[in-house]
């Protein structure tokens, strides 16, 4: 996403990437639904899939990610923090007992 304004009007765009990096918009967001950001974040990234076609073959050598597992600490693997849950309308509560699952964990060494 990114934070763009349109005829004087800030919001949120949500685009996709498409071949060559052009950016085809999908949607937006008035910012005002994401105002916990406005004051720190100029652009949201997330997303990605990568799909073995080999039926029988081994895990696809796409490469996705640092290669560094989450143990690894600050500048070297990924992480989210201060995640929130929207249960309504400016009312908002922190995740506990987050479940990460992935079917294949060696797979993202």
């Amino acid at each position: 996403m990114i934070n763009m304004q349109n005829q004087n009007i800030w919001v949120w765009w949500l685009g996709v990437i498409l071949d060559h990096g052009i950016v085809a918009p999908v949607g937006y967001w008035p910012v005002i639904l994401f105002n916990r950001l406005n004051d720190y974040v100029e652009r949201a990234e997330w997303g990605g899939e990568i799909i073995n076609q080999q039926n029988l073959g081994r895990h696809t050598t796409i490469e996705m990610g640092s290669g560094y597992m989450p143990d690894s600490g600050h500048g070297k693997a990924a992480y989210m923090r201060n995640l929130e849950v929207a249960l309504s309308a400016n009312v908002f509560k922190p995740l506990e007992d987050l479940f990460v699952r992935s079917t294949h964990p060696d797979y993202y060494r």
